[in-house]
């Protein structure tokens, strides 16, 4: 037997697609990637440096109930476990074991520290009223050392901030600890071996109750996001088919066109998803979790053809209904495009996905489905007149007018009770998947724990690093004459461990040769209560470091110091840029003259204006996206439709949207991006239903099919998105109860403007 042409391509374009797939396919969890892309220096630091700020690195993790002795256990465990670089604690005291080698060897490259007779013997004298505290042969091992504690000295100054409470211990009874993972927050392999390292060690060897064990921190934030988006995509979708088959089930009361509605709408999400597995080098989880959206789209297309061949055959229907569902699709196509132009790697794999699922669907119903619809027309016809309809329907402004003073009133009633609350959401965290109250319990334990609170920092950029180096280290030296003036408290370069070149081979030059330091040393040691003999280390030390190679930021690699240069320093593109830390900022303006004063070529950003102009500005360029989409949309219509049907039409969509977004604000408050991104799907679906309604029917019969046609996509749709408004990720949270009211404002708006007192069924 011999397949159709048709047929046989579209067996063909399977297999390619599937080809695609199994060598293309791979999966990503990033968290930044619904990101938009930044715009200005401010934006290009934000964007830059999210996930490698200070205590990215860090896991949260909070005991409830857990008693001082109890904590003091599970750190030790953790800490004894070797699985990270350290483990904190309220109590936690910096140990002399503590200091990094690197930093060891290297500590007088990294001090301008004078090695002369007064300097020595001034911190002699400090060593010697400090022996009243301390004691211990670590304690007598670095004082013979480095008797001037240069390399504490240095430590210390990589920690500008303190906790703000003497007890990590919340007012619900929850102490902290806080955990440095060795991989980076990016790597959710490494994280995720390091949340089931922490609750393997608390549960099963301290037996500790894991219901009052809880992780946050950006890492443990995309290790839950990976797996919530896993059992959302299995779940939503389950659901979605079976409320969608439910659907259909009432709608046509048979099983085959169930089955026969699957085809387009899995050959739609396979090409779909190898569109983006080609394009982008991986696939977000959170796309894979949208596809079931995509049937409560893509089915409308089925569900016409099957409508309307009640009463006809399969092919006289899809002929009778093409060219309203192909400018259908294309309306909500123009949306789609809209989404994948967006800006955001996110969003643009979202788009992409549903607009080459969109075309695929439409395609397949077009001319793979009808010639798999055994049935007659007989066989599915219902009781119904064949009357034809002598006259085009009649348009009603009314319903219109109406849902825009609808729309009006309730976005006024919904501002008035949010307490003037602003309509749109330009906090960055509103665009993040991880859910709000785990991001509010993160920052309320970071809070406690007194982890830098960063927002302003001064970003340098240069070509060459030593440049960079050079300009940081004046910047440094700058900013202790601000401090004095007390325009900032703290600061943190990445110079402190990493001098230029220019600086290392200067402090290596002033460092006394072994004879010189003998003699300086001996003097030094007058009136004090020590004997030269024990500095033998302190002037070993000195001697090795005249001839130490220059410090690089390679050597830094795998050392617990790491996280802090790659903090301050890293290469975009083909740039260097140096990251200066502020805290404590007062006067923001006084600072920022006292920046152009001094005639400093650097970047002030402030990260929270910085994201909040991003979001911002990335809502500005999605309302243009919006206007060009309308605009593309009312272009197509006057040049498939008459004038007064394509303006009627645009004009229901329109005021739709304008309830749409009132009815949302109403229930959720602020509108965030995604709220935008739904709107514009919800303009799609709104067209293609009024163009329905309002086309030119032949008969009676084919006005009922018209309207039987609707409503199930109206309810399949409904269906699809309700379930994505239940989901536990906030942005499909977002899409879905949007585009759920949405759909619900179009439908009602379709039938009520499409005026039925004319129509004879006699």
């Amino acid at each position: 037997m011999r397949l159709p042409i048709n047929i046989s391509l579209w067996l063909l374009f399977l297999l390619v697609c599937v080809t695609i797939l199994v060598f293309n396919l791979r999966f990503s969890y990033d968290l930044g990637i619904f990101l938009p892309a930044p715009r200005t220096e401010s934006q290009k630091v934000l964007i830059e440096r999210l996930g490698e700020g200070p205590g990215s690195r860090f896991l949260l993790v909070g005991l409830t109930g857990a008693g001082s002795d109890q904590t003091e256990t599970a750190q030790q465990a953790l800490e004894e476990s070797g699985a990270f670089m350290r483990v904190l604690s309220s109590t936690s005291t910096p140990e002399l074991s503590d200091i990094p080698n690197i930093l060891w060897r290297y500590r007088y490259l990294l001090s301008d520290e004078s090695l002369d007779k007064k300097s020595l013997h001034e911190s002699l004298q400090q060593r010697a009223s400090d022996l009243a505290l301390f004691a211990g042969e670590e304690f007598n091992s670095l004082l013979g050392a480095d008797p001037g504690f240069t390399s504490i000295e240095i430590m210390e100054a990589l920690n500008p901030t303190k906790p703000v409470a003497d007890s990590w211990v919340t007012d619900q009874g929850t102490a902290l600890l806080i955990v440095e993972t060795r991989t980076p927050a990016f790597d959710l392999s490494g994280q995720k071996t390091a949340v089931e390292a922490i609750q393997n060690i608390l549960v099963n060897v301290q037996n500790f109750d894991p219901e009052k064990i809880e992780i946050t921190g950006v890492g443990a934030f995309g290790v839950e996001l990976q797996d919530v988006i896993q059992s959302e995509a299995t779940k939503r979708s389950v659901l979605a088919s079976v409320g969608l088959a439910l659907v259909l089930i009432l709608a046509y009361r048979r099983w085959r066109p169930l089955l026969l509605a699957g085809i387009p709408l899995l050959t739609a999400m396979i090409a779909g998803l190898s569109a983006v597995a080609l394009i982008f080098p991986q696939v977000h989880g959170i796309t894979l979790a949208f596809g079931f959206t995509l049937l409560g789209i893509a089915i409308d297309y089925p569900l016409h053809l099957f409508s309307h061949a009640r009463h006809q055959s399969s092919l006289s229907a899809i002929a009778n209904i093409w060219p309203t569902l192909r400018l259908g699709a294309a309306s909500t196509l123009i949306a789609y495009v809209g989404i994948a132009l967006s800006g955001a790697q996110g969003l643009a794999q979202l788009g992409i996905f549903t607009s080459v699922g969109i075309v695929t669907a439409a395609l397949v119903t077009r001319w793979v489905l009808p010639p798999m619809m055994k049935h007659k027309a007989a066989e599915l016809r219902f009781d119904g007149s064949s009357q034809l309809l002598g006259e085009a329907p009649s348009l009603r402004w009314s319903p219109v007018i109406l849902m825009v003073v609808a729309g009006g009133g309730l976005m006024l009633v919904a501002w008035q009770n949010a307490d003037n609350a602003a309509i749109w959401n330009n906090n960055l965290a509103s665009l993040s998947p991880v859910p709000e109250d785990r991001l509010s319990r993160d920052h309320e334990l970071r809070q406690l724990a007194g982890t830098p609170d960063l927002r302003h920092v001064i970003a340098l950029r240069n070509s060459d690093l030593q440049h960079a180096l050079r300009e940081t280290e004046k910047l440094d030296n700058d900013l202790r004459f601000a401090s004095a003036r007390g325009l900032v408290g703290h600061w943190q370069t990445v110079t402190r461990l990493l001098p230029s070149e220019t600086s290392q081979l200067r402090r290596q030059r002033k460092l006394p040769d072994e004879e010189h330091l003998l003699r300086v040393l001996t003097h030094a040691l007058s009136d004090t209560p020590f004997v030269l003999a024990a500095f033998k280390s302190f002037r070993n030390d000195v001697t090795a470091s005249r001839t130490l190679p220059l410090l690089t930021k390679e050597d830094f690699y795998d050392s617990p110091l790491q996280v802090y240069i790659d903090t301050h320093l890293y290469k975009h593109d083909s740039e260097w840029v140096s990251i200066i830390s502020l805290y404590g900022l007062g006067d923001i303006a006084a600072f920022k003259d006292w920046i152009g004063d001094h005639g400093i070529d650097a970047e002030l950003v402030d990260l929270k204006s910085a994201s909040e102009t991003l979001v911002a500005s990335y809502r500005g360029y999605t309302l243009k996206l919006l206007a060009i989409a309308l605009l593309a949309i009312l272009a197509l219509l006057l040049w498939r439709l008459p004038r007064r049907r394509a303006l009627w039409s645009l004009a229901c969509v329109l005021s739709v949207l304008t309830a749409t977004s009132a009815s949302v604000y109403l229930l959720n408050g602020s509108l965030n991006l995604y709220h935008m991104m739904a709107l514009l799907l919800v303009a799609g679906l709104g067209l293609d239903y009024v163009l329905f309604m309002s086309r030119d029917e032949k008969s009676v019969d084919d006005r009922l099919d018209t309207r039987h046609a609707v409503i199930a996509c109206a309810v399949s749709t409904t269906v699809a998105f309700g379930l994505l408004g239940l989901s536990a990720i906030p942005a499909l949270q977002s899409m879905g109860s949007t585009v759920a009211i949405g759909t619900v404002l179009n439908i009602s708006l379709a039938w009520f403007g499409v005026n039925r007192a004319r129509e004879s069924f006699a």
